[in-house]
């Protein structure tokens, strides 16, 4: 029997009670046991990967990726979009998933909460539009199921200038490979930071912390300067291709704001990073190419 919306959000709503961010390196919060067991039972029944019918789509195809000449292995990164209605599954897969897409995105239900875990996170960066009934309106989200081949990684980045929080669902089936999920890095250079979009050399970086790919983790963090985080390769036998999920909030292309002045820190006109060394290996500079 599939659980009721209502009964999934107070069951989520209940496991952010009393919980705080962690600030550094970068502000985010981990929690185990996220989901109700049944809830992650039916997420192992009904994965859509599994089904044969839908193996997912590449995150940007390797044709794309050479005309943007991108290093990140995207191709390798397979998903379908919950929004969509992508799952093609039989009628209760189809069902069991709506009913999470509508739990998490409904209403801006869990964007709201979000809100409710770390203000000064959003009131710092929109300032008093926050109050607005139609604030998460004005954003954009994107909930999308997951699945990773072999060889996959991604460098040391903080995401794109819009992006405002993501949260990540791990879906394993079983402990052994927690190495694999979220490593949160800090630049070896303290003055480093990146308004977004470009990803780094993990060399310059030290890994901080590992949000572990373990069954039913949770893992929320707030897009910053700071906000380096990074992958390891991807081995070839992680269970279930490193089955989880990722929700996404977002502002629109150009921002939400009619900005007064220049630049525009939501539009990157980087091409590539230059570090520049000492004797020591330390970072000196860094400059736009």
């Amino acid at each position: 029997m599939l659980p009721s919306v209502v009964d999934l959000r107070a069951h989520i709503a209940g496991k952010f009670e009393g919980k705080t961010v962690t600030p550094f390196p970068s502000p985010h919060l981990i929690i185990s046991d996220f989901l109700p067991q049944e809830v992650f039972d039916q997420i192992q029944r009904f994965n859509p990967f599994m089904s044969g019918r839908n193996r997912g789509k590449e995150m940007i195809d390797s044709q794309m990726m050479k005309k943007k000449r991108q290093d990140t292995p995207y191709d390798r990164r397979k998903q379908i979009d919950i929004e969509k209605d992508d799952i093609n599954l039989d009628a209760e897969g189809e069902r069991f998933w709506a009913m999470l897409g509508e739990a998490f995105m409904g209403d801006d239900w869990f964007a709201k909460l979000v809100y409710k875990l770390y203000p000064p996170y959003f009131d710092l960066r929109f300032g008093e539009c926050v109050l607005e009934p139609q604030f998460f309106s004005r954003l954009r989200r994107k909930l999308v199921v997951q699945r990773h081949d072999a060889g996959f990684r991604i460098g040391p980045h903080t995401d794109a200038p819009h992006r405002v929080f993501t949260a990540i669902f791990t879906f394993a089936t079983r402990p052994g490979f927690e190495e694999y999920g979220t490593e949160f890095v800090r630049p070896r250079d303290p003055l480093v930071r990146c308004w977004g979009d470009l990803h780094h050399r993990a060399e310059d970086f030290d890994v901080v912390k590992v949000a572990k790919y373990s069954p039913n983790s949770f893992l929320v963090f707030f897009k910053t300067r700071q906000s380096f985080h990074s992958v390891k390769t991807l081995i070839a036998d992680i269970p279930n291709d490193r089955y989880g999920a990722q929700l996404a909030y977002y502002e629109p292309s150009g921002g939400i704001f009619r900005d007064l002045s220049r630049p525009d820190l939501m539009e990157n006109r980087t091409q590539a990073p230059i570090f520049k060394f000492d004797a020591f290996g330390r970072s000196l500079q860094l400059t736009r190419k």
